[in-house]
């Protein structure tokens, strides 16, 4: 499993035996650009990621259930 960031402000899963698929766990309520991702190293549960906002960035924390497979 893995996840990314796009322009369009998703922050997809990808699932690395079927990757012509993604389930979008999260996606900013104004669709700015989302910037970086980075996972929670304590809770994997847990990441983080930045929006663009004009010329601010802004943090965001995200929840995901994430199962080990």
């Amino acid at each position: 499993m893995f996840a990314s960031v796009g322009a369009d402000g998703s922050v997809r899963m990808f699932d690395l035996r079927h990757l012509e698929h993604s389930t979008i766990i999260y996606e900013d309520p104004q669709h700015h650009p989302l910037l970086r991702l980075c996972w929670n190293k304590q809770d994997p549960n847990y990441l983080a990621t930045m929006a663009m906002d004009g010329m601010e960035v802004r943090r965001q924390l995200v929840f995901c259930r994430c199962y080990q497979l």
